[in-house]
């Protein structure tokens, strides 16, 4: 019952729906597919930018003496040439892009249609996804960061810099021109609304959701799941608690295929973990190319209880 590849999984209630043996099959709306900032010339045109500034480039502060993690994942050379920042670059950050846009819709499938989060709020999410990783310039985690920061007495320790490189960058390339998702006037009207501060927490947490699923690259699978069933530590919902239990596995299915499609490694939620080095090569260097396997993974009609894969 695979449905046609077109873009990611959307999923809808409306005359389409249907109550089949009293569970609810939800279909999927390839049309709404179209929503994604990703199909759209302005998200393109971001995509462009933050490949070509930053995701391409290689990090800046490795090898450092004493520094756990500073030389982790620094580059990886695949047929098609060295990929920089493998595990925070151009693939990771369209995959996370993508999942912001899936969950959302998951998430409002589950909310009153009156605090259903707005499509701009998602695609501004979107948005700052593509940048959220631009200011890495290790791939230090935050502990190792404050570790070093204390054990070296820097006044702000590299994870604190990432933020402030991503804040710096996203603001330069707002003042390049126009952005319909921030300037037109129904971003205006949404953020002058009495319900903006609701909208924008909802799309943090879409926001934060869809970059702790595309850990299953990178961590085991017990702290994987552990990040999928527990609040965030600034108390944000884990995604089983914002889209139930069967939303939740089924956008784990999901995500592992985007992932499998991009060629990376899958260590928490498919092992063994390999890259796919032809593939991964090609997604990571080249963005029309990654969105392509992401848009051409298989979508499915499901119903409670019951995949059809």
């Amino acid at each position: 019952m695979s449905a046609a590849n077109n873009n990611v999984p959307i999923l809808y209630v409306n005359d389409f729906s249907e109550v089949i043996n009293n569970t609810l099959t939800i279909r999927l709306d390839e049309d709404e597919d179209k929503d994604s900032y990703l199909a759209s010339l302005e998200g393109i045109e971001t995509v462009k930018h933050v490949y070509s500034n930053f995701l391409s480039k290689p990090f800046q502060k490795i090898n450092l003496p004493g520094a756990s993690g500073s030389n982790n994942d620094v580059f990886l050379d695949t047929p098609g040439g060295r990929v920089h920042r493998p595990n925070h670059g151009l693939a990771h950050t369209l995959r996370v892009a993508n999942a912001v846009k899936v969950i959302a819709d998951m998430y409002n499938f589950r909310l009153p249609k009156d605090s259903k989060i707005p499509l701009i709020i998602i695609q501004q999410q979107q948005f700052i996804a593509l940048f959220s990783v631009i200011g890495r310039v290790n791939e230090m985690s935050a502990e190792q960061s404050e570790d070093y920061k204390k054990k070296m007495n820097q006044v702000t320790s590299f994870y604190e810099e990432s933020h402030l490189h991503y804040l710096e960058g996203v603001s330069n390339y707002k003042k390049q021109g126009y952005l319909h998702i921030f300037n037109s006037p129904e971003a205006i009207a949404i953020k002058r609304s009495l319900n903006y501060t609701k909208y924008e927490k909802l799309g943090n947490e879409v926001y934060r959701a869809a970059h702790n699923i595309d850990l299953m690259r990178c961590y085991d699978k017990t702290t994987f799941e552990r990040v999928m069933t527990k609040p965030g530590w600034d108390g944000t919902k884990c995604l089983k608690d914002m889209i139930g239990d069967w939303l939740c596995d089924l956008m784990l299915k999901y995500h592992r295929d985007v992932i499998k499609a991009t060629g990376n490694r899958c260590m928490g939620f498919d092992p063994p973990a390999a890259f796919n080095l032809n593939l991964f090569g090609r997604c990571s260097q080249d963005f029309n190319y990654c969105l392509q396997q992401i848009n051409n993974v298989d979508k499915y009609t499901y119903d409670e209880g019951t995949y059809f894969f």
